[in-house]
This record gives C-alpha cells, structure tokens and sequence, in this order.
C-alpha cells in the first residue's frame, strides 16, 4: 500500500515542471519499466497490480508497493492505467556527442510522434535525439510509453548550447520537406542531423539557414502530407538501407 507522501510524489510527476524539480520521471507499463531498468536508472518507487507482475531481479524489494486495480488506475495518466507503473531518477544529460546521425525534433508537439520517432530513431541506428525548445518534454509519461521504453537507450539533448554544438559538429543537416530529393541522393554524406517539423508550422526559419539541403519520402500525388512520425520514420528506414547496402 502507498503512503499518502507517495501517492502524492508519483501524482505530482504527471507535470513537467514538478519532473523538473525532482529530477524524477514515471514510467508505466512493462515495456518502459523494462527499459528503465535494462539502462540501469535508479528505481525508487515500484508500483504493481497485487504481486501479477513478477518482481525484477534488479528492484530493491523495498521499493516495491503492491496496489489494486483501482489504485493503479488512479495512479495512472491514462483512463485505463497498467498493472505496472515506476518512479526513476531521470537521465542527465551528457555534455559530449557520440559519433553518428542524429535526429532533430523541431517544435514537435505531439507527445505520440516523439516517442514513436525516438523508438524509429533507435531501430535505424541513430544515435542520440534532439529537441528544440519548445517541443514536448521528452520524459512526459506518454513519451515514455510512445517509445516503448526505448527513449532509454539513447541519448537525448534539450540544452540550446548542446543541441548548437550537434549543429556545429560539421554533420549534413537535412530537413525533410515534401518538395526534397530522396534520401538515396545523400548516401555519400558523412554523418546528417535529420530534422523533422512540426506539421501544422513546418520548419523553422532559423533552421532553414542552416540547412544543406531536404529530403522527402517518394509518393503518389495528390497526397498533401504523411504525419511527422511516419515520415521521419520512412526517412530514418531510407538512411539505414543505404549505410548497410540494403536494396
């Protein structure tokens, strides 16, 4: 059973400013808990419907509070709640960029699409995610949920000065825009920062003058637009064809 201080600490996390303040991040469903504790974050609260989730071998038993359906729904950010949810210290973010393609969200609102691009980015081998301020909080609980968990397994950037510094690091910086050419035609660039817009507002212009050029997903006319995740994911499955040879 939770105390009321911890009924009140997993509630509070349901807002970004509170996640903030904390430097703590809910997680829910098997899938993200999984992955939380597969990145080795620390676990301090871990939530459970009356002992049907079997305890992991790398949770303190300790932490671990045994809840009802109800009590679970409630704790829960969705209608439905799961039968596992847990509080982590979040990530911090890293001072240096790893090597590689990296992803750039530019003002992407939608909490579905980022963690469906997060999880797309980690399929196709890219190696860390960017966020421009003014997009959605990637540890919001259903960007968690959106990745699967896989938000985890890569590095993310939401400081101004590190995400200026991706843009410096000499990488081609592509934005995908309808009128582009194909992804194929930048096969023999080094690494990219692929940025994907927001779909009501497009691109930014300040990212527009330091763009080396656009690439687009190949379609029948008549199609206005593919939602962000889609095409971003499409473009991410493009980039990692061409790096492995595959036709």
């Amino acid at each position: 059973m939770l105390s009321k201080r911890e009924w009140s600490a997993v509630r509070a996390l349901h807002q970004k400013k509170k996640r903030y303040e904390e430097r703590m991040i809910l997680a829910e469903g098997p899938n993200a808990v999984e992955q939380a504790l597969g990145a080795g974050l620390v676990c301090h609260l871990f939530c459970r419907t009356e002992n049907q989730i079997p305890l992991p071998e790398n949770v303190e038993p300790g932490v671990v509070r045994d809840c009802t359906e109800e009590e679970m729904q409630r704790l829960s950010t969705t209608k439905t709640g799961y039968g596992v949810c847990a509080l982590f210290s979040m990530p911090e973010e890293k001072n240096d960029l790893p090597a590689g393609d990296f992803l750039y969200l530019d003002h992407i609102q939608d909490p579905g699409n980022a963690g469906t691009l997060i999880r797309s980015a980690v399929a196709f081998g890219f190696s860390a995610v960017l966020f421009s301020s003014g997009s959605v909080d990637p540890f919001s609980p259903k960007v968690i949920r959106s990745s699967a968990g896989f938000i985890f397994s890569l590095p993310l950037f939401q400081v101004p000065e590190h995400v200026e510094k991706a843009f410096a690091s000499g990488r081609t910086v592509l934005l995908a825009e309808k009128e582009g050419a194909p992804m194929s035609d930048f096969s023999g660039a080094g690494e990219i920062v692929l940025c994907i817009g927001n779909e009501g507002h497009g691109l930014s212009s300040q990212l527009r003058k330091k763009s080396d050029g656009s690439c687009a997903v190949p379609m029948e006319p008549g199609i206005e637009s593919l939602n962000a995740a889609v095409a971003g994911s499409i473009l991410m499955a493009e980039r990692y064809k061409g790096r492995k040879g595959i036709l």
